[in-house]
């Protein structure tokens, strides 16, 4: 079977929350969404001297974290008080109450180590057979 250099974007997982709430993100990001999400922390560059090369940049902490999680969520559970559902978006990630987007890294943080603890397994597999192959 030939190797698939592609991230499949229908594998994703349910994380549950407090209260019964739950987000389902992607189990891999692809080139594209990493470089966008790497790129997302630079506010502006000024160039001070041309001559030296030197520059002053400023980095934006808020559309990075808000970036991130809009790079990984890909739906939610969460309603407004009309109770209709939500959808997850840069601005509803932005309208989040603090306490919530903790709750949301967290769960996050522990589900992208749990897939690169996962690839990390699958390479050693991968390699074993075919140094044995």
């Amino acid at each position: 079977m030939p190797r698939d250099y592609f991230v499949n974007e229908d594998e994703t997982t349910q994380l549950d929350l407090s209260d019964g709430d739950w987000i389902e993100v992607r189990n891999q990001l692809g080139y594209g969404e990493q470089q966008r999400l790497a790129g997302s922390v630079l506010g502006n560059v000024f160039m001070k001297d041309i001559d030296t090369g030197s520059a002053k940049v400023t980095i934006d902490l808020e559309k990075h974290n808000v970036e991130r999680l809009f790079a990984w969520v890909v739906d939610w559970s969460f309603r407004d008080n009309q109770g209709k559902k939500v959808k997850v978006s840069r601005s509803s990630i932005a309208r989040l109450l603090p306490d919530m987007v903790e709750e949301i890294d967290a769960a996050l943080t522990l589900h992208m180590s749990d897939m690169a603890n996962r690839g990390n397994a699958l390479a050693g597999k991968i390699v074993s057979v075919q140094k044995s192959g």
